[in-house]
């Protein structure tokens, strides 16, 4: 006990317990935290305003108030149990939820016992303040590291121990929270399997030594419980403010991840491995049918070759035939044979070329050769068909293309062929086209050849498909025209095997259609040929046919010559009546055989008739190749004929016969 002896002293005392008092009444007033203190009974002997606030009490109605007045029921027990507790264990933190004023809060306590001067608890205190922010970041924080399997922590390098860590730690090593910061300082010694320690020496040495680095490492680890982790550990040094080095760092399991991926690699092994057996499998597969496609072919091959020979035969036997005595009978059924044979040995050409290209030995061929005559030859082998059909056939071939150019002769003239063989038996009427241009340079030609019909066109769905083998448009085509599906397929694989070839095709169902081949040859000689007088002749030409016109127009002006065009042959004629009373001089008139209303003899015989215009050179156009087929003028054959278009083949056999009248 505290003796007083004079008044001084009592004085002293007293102004320090004002002290006191002032300053426990500006904490009283101020403050921003619970405070409050209880006997050992649980009657609050002192709270604070602010923890009255919160009770939603007055200071009166708490202070040496009898609990029983303040708590009822079951939460008057707990409260007295919870006093007793702490006053038993002398302290208590715990961060409880508050409804505050009506408001949910977070408040972490410090509860304490109050004891006297032999050390027996006589009552308890207690400060609390607000969390709730904090709780809640913790909460969040402890979630998330408990969704991506990782725990924090915090180490000081100085030390060398384990300053703070999240709850997740324990869990993480399977030991308690208190054991985690004994157990994770020799984690490398003790948990990390003994294989995967070396990971370890670099990054101690860094943390203990004067180069501080980040680092990150991956190790497997033993819990005490038998199992094991995969680990991947992240830390990332800094200074506090007393340039102590310190680092925060993760550890995250990644064991589900080292299964997913071990299983993915031993997956992906076993699949490579399939990969690579299938794929030898069918490599093998690839090369047995390219040996048994190359055996087919060369079998088709010799079977198409020794097909043809007999077939050859027969038809020059059939022809030899036909110039025998035969009856009508005889000689229809001859004619049968003969049709049934060429087009025996034109399916039997269109296979072995096709199997040569299977074979690959399609070989294309470069030497001079005449393009305009190639065409020519085509169109005369293919006017007997067409003439059946009572189609006209045209033949456009422009002035600028070369005299002599260097390719395939024989295979520019299967395309042709085959083109206008398709255009004449898919066309019931009309016409067939062939025009061909080109655009010269130093020493090569692109060469434009266009086939038009106006046949039964072709579906553009179907453009690719035509191309392809043993196909045609239509399984009804096949049915009604025949053939083999194998032209196009072979014209294509010509035109592409030659410098820059492609084909394309334009068509539209009912109207016709256009197939255009595009390719360069080498130019030999380029066209210079002037196959008139040196004076300029005017020629009057008559022609119903507009495109016909322009390439005549054409043709001619190339020849030093100066056309006149007409598409009618009453203009032409009311013409020519104008040119003599103008003493005009008209060289030669050259007319199609096929005028509409008139006929070209019929305008030539109408124009001799006259004789204002005796001597005038005539030249009857004509697809006709057969001189017997041509009318008379004036009881004569017509001598100055040119089979469908003037050429310089025979433009100049004219000129050999002086363009007779």
């Amino acid at each position: 006990m505290m003796t007083i002896d004079t008044e001084n002293e009592l004085d002293a005392l007293r102004q320090q317990v004002a002290q006191y008092q002032a300053w426990f009444r500006a904490i009283d007033e101020n403050s921003h935290f619970d405070f409050w203190f209880k006997n050992a009974k649980s009657e609050y002997t002192y709270v604070n305003p602010h923890f009255a606030k919160n009770m939603g009490q007055d200071v009166c109605d708490l202070q040496n108030v009898d609990p029983e007045e303040i708590f009822e029921g079951d939460r008057l027990e707990r409260v007295k149990t919870l006093d007793q507790q702490v006053m038993d264990d002398r302290y208590l933190k715990r961060v409880i939820p508050c409804n505050a004023s009506g408001t949910l809060q977070m408040h972490e306590e410090h509860r304490f016992a109050v004891t006297d001067k032999e050390g027996q608890a006589i009552g308890l205190g207690c400060f609390a303040f607000e969390v709730t922010d904090k709780s809640l970041a913790e909460e969040t924080l402890h979630q998330a590291e408990k969704i991506a399997n990782l725990c924090s922590w915090r180490w000081s390098a100085e030390t060398n121990l384990l300053i703070s860590c999240s709850d997740q730690m324990a869990d993480f090593l399977g030991v308690s929270i208190t054991e985690a910061f004994q157990a994770f300082p020799k984690r490398a010694q003790t948990m990390v399997l003994e294989e995967d320690r070396d990971v370890f020496k670099a990054v101690e040495a860094r943390m203990q030594g004067e180069a501080h680095d980040s680092y990150e490492i991956e190790y497997r680890l033993r819990r005490p419980d038998g199992r094991v982790l995969h680990v991947r550990e992240t830390a990332e040094p800094f200074s506090t403010s007393e340039n102590v080095v310190e680092y925060l760092g993760v550890m995250q399991d990644i064991t589900r991840q080292k299964f997913i991926e071990t299983a993915l690699k031993k997956s992906n092994e076993t699949l490579e491995m399939k990969v690579q057996e299938r794929t030898a499998e069918l490599l093998t597969a690839k090369d047995k049918a390219e040996a048994a496609n190359v055996t087919k072919s060369q079998f088709l091959a010799t079977m198409s070759h020794e097909l043809r020979t007999p077939m050859n035969g027969v038809l020059g036997m059939a022809e030899v035939l036909q110039e025998t005595n035969l009856d009508d009978n005889q000689r229809d059924i001859l004619h049968i044979i003969h049709r049934s044979a060429s087009a025996l040995v034109t399916i039997l050409n269109d296979i072995l070329d096709f199997s040569k290209f299977e074979a690959g030995k399609l070989e294309i061929c470069d030497e001079p050769f005449d393009l305009r005559l190639a065409a020519h030859e085509v169109v005369s082998l293919l006017t007997p068909t067409a003439d059946k059909k009572n189609l006209d056939i045209k033949t456009n071939i422009h002035p600028n293309v070369p005299k002599t150019l260097i390719g395939d002769a024989g295979r520019l003239r299967q395309v042709i062929l085959n083109l206008m063989g398709n255009a004449i038996k898919f066309t019931a009427k009309g016409e067939v086209a062939v025009d061909i241009d080109a655009d010269v340079t130093t020493d090569s030609a692109k060469i434009s050849i266009t086939v038009r019909d106006t046949g039964i066109g072709i579906a553009s769905d179907k453009f690719a498909l035509i191309f392809e083998p043993f196909t045609q448009a239509e399984q009804s085509t096949t049915r009604e025209y025949g053939g083999t599906g194998l032209g196009l397929s072979i014209t294509r694989k010509i035109v592409e095997a030659m410098p820059d070839g492609k084909i394309s095709v334009t068509s539209e169902l009912g109207k016709g259609s256009t197939f255009i081949v595009d390719l360069t040859l080498g130019v030999a000689q380029k066209p210079n040929a002037v196959l008139f007088n040196d004076n300029q002749e005017v020629i009057l030409v008559v022609t119903g046919d507009k495109m016909r016109a322009k390439y005549l127009k054409e043709t001619l002006q190339s020849w030093n010559t100066r056309p006149i065009i007409f598409t009618q042959a009453k203009k032409a004629v009311q013409f020519l009546r104008q040119t003599k009373v103008k003493n005009m001089n008209i060289d030669a008139v050259i007319t199609d055989h096929d005028l509409g209303q008139y006929t070209g003899a019929q305008l030539l015989e109408a124009i001799r008739m006259t004789d204002a215009f005796t001597g005038l050179k005539t030249i009857l156009l004509s697809a006709k190749d057969n001189y017997e087929n041509i009318e008379t003028v004036d009881g004569e054959s017509l001598k100055s004929v040119i089979f469908d278009s003037p050429n310089e083949t025979n433009a100049s056999n004219l000129k050999s016969q002086n363009m007779a009248a």
